[in-house]
């Protein structure tokens, strides 16, 4: 198994939340920005872990306040992955180390973080 499912999972995430959700505009400021480019994001190849990292670069950027350290740490990880084999373990755990557990804690809990910046 490789790890392009999980981060896909991520991707998809957003992408689920901005159908769901709605992003409504009362977000405000980058918040409103936020919910915007949670639109795109279902638009990524989940092949293409060099879009995917540029576009969690991109919502990194654009995150509130309370959700941008987890935005770009997870942005900083996609672009790990970028960067290595996916069909290579060896590869992604030298590349990853302990991050893959905080991806996948930070993961699960942007879920309820995304329903609450972006309204339903």
């Amino acid at each position: 198994m490789t790890l392009r499912k999980p981060l896909t999972v991520v991707i998809g995430a957003i992408a689920a939340l901005t159908m769901i959700a709605g992003c409504s505009s009362n977000g405000g400021g980058s918040g409103a920005d936020f919910c915007e480019l949670t639109k795109k994001a279902d638009t990524i190849d989940e092949n293409d872990l060099e879009a995917q990292a540029a576009m969690m670069k991109d919502l990194a950027a654009a995150a509130p306040a309370e959700i941008k350290d987890d935005m770009k740490f997870l942005a900083d990880v996609f672009n790990k992955m970028a960067g290595i084999d996916m069909d290579d373990p060896a590869a992604m755990m030298e590349a990853l180390g302990d991050d893959l557990t905080r991806m996948m804690e930070v993961s699960t809990s942007l879920p309820e973080k995304f329903a609450e910046i972006c309204g339903e």
